[in-house]
């Protein structure tokens, strides 16, 4: 009768847990502004995976972070890089953003709406410092960074997720196909 009521119990806490993992998954624009220069991206996001698409003259540009990794995909001749930090700040300009508060601390430091989201808005400095030079905002159902803010002695750095579509998004956006090969790094880079 107790072995009974255990696994009741586990397989309650299990389908419980099971029922609160929660993924977000949406698309959304991103707009990089520095000084005069505006850049926008589509972003499809699916929890912690998300994927870039770049349209420029001469070409389109498919990137996608998993694991830590970013890949980018060449499309024209069916190869992609895998790239990490820092190399991948180079390419993955959400990556770069992300990676810039690794020698800063953070702290909560207000609250507001964006695109009607709620959102937390965390400010950091750096260790020995307590100036705050960039800003987060935090959107806690979608578990992702709608807007973040550093400020530079020249002005300041914006990027910002607009037009916000929360939807299922196709995961086979987060693989690298099938007939795709790995680049091969000349020895001479």
């Amino acid at each position: 009768m107790m072995k009974r009521l255990i696994l009741a119990l586990v397989v309650g806490v299990i389908i419980i847990a099971g029922n609160n993992t929660y993924s977000a998954e949406f698309t959304a624009d991103v707009v990089i502004t520095k000084a005069e220069v505006c850049d926008t991206l589509k972003i499809y996001v699916n929890g912690y995976t998300y994927r870039l698409e770049k349209f420029e003259e001469g070409g389109h540009t498919v990137m996608f972070r998993k694991g830590g990794s970013t890949y980018v995909l060449d499309h024209d001749n069916k190869q992609y890089k895998e790239l990490w930090s820092p190399d991948e700040d180079k390419v993955n300009p959400v990556a770069a953003w992300e990676n810039l508060s690794y020698e800063m601390r953070g702290r909560l430091v207000g609250q507001d709406t964006i695109s009607g989201y709620d959102c937390e808005i965390f400010g950091y400095s750096y260790l020995d410092d307590d100036k705050v030079i960039f800003k987060r905002w935090f959107v806690e159902n979608l578990q992702f960074i709608i807007k973040q803010v550093l400020f530079e002695d020249d002005g300041k750095s914006e990027m910002e997720l607009i037009n916000i579509i929360e939807k299922p998004v196709d995961k086979t956006l987060f693989e690298v196909p099938e007939e795709y090969k790995e680049e091969e790094v000349s020895p001479d880079k």
